[in-house]
């Protein structure tokens, strides 16, 4: 099993409804945090340095449930044992990757290049 340290954590997701950008506009009111990116499937919101908040609309291709994480990685690990196993049913993409653990929680994998 590959460590965890070359795993750089990146954000928490969370359901973002029909228009993310609504959902992140609230937050940044509230907590005085700051949009990165935005549109209406996906939103970024930085709250701490190389820290944020990614808000998706879930879509057949982008399965984005409340309690899914996101790390950033120079390059796709060749496995990760037991513990994640690649989520076949999610689009595959040079930049990134889903995973899932033994209880359905989904890891989301960012290509830092």
């Amino acid at each position: 099993m590959e460590k965890l340290e070359k795993f750089k954590f990146y954000a928490f997701n969370l359901n973002g409804g029909d228009d993310t950008r609504i959902p992140a506009k609230l937050y940044c009111q509230l907590f005085g945090w700051t949009m990165k990116t935005e549109s209406i499937g996906h939103t970024e919101v930085k709250i701490a340095e190389d820290l944020y908040v990614i808000f998706s609309r879930p879509t057949e291709n982008c399965p984005v449930e409340t309690g899914t994480l996101t790390f950033v990685m120079d390059s796709f690990p060749l496995s990760l044992g037991e513990l994640f196993k690649i989520d076949l049913n999610t689009k595959v993409s040079k930049k990134y990757r889903s995973y899932l653990d033994h209880w359905g929680n989904r890891i989301w994998i960012y290509l830092s290049t």
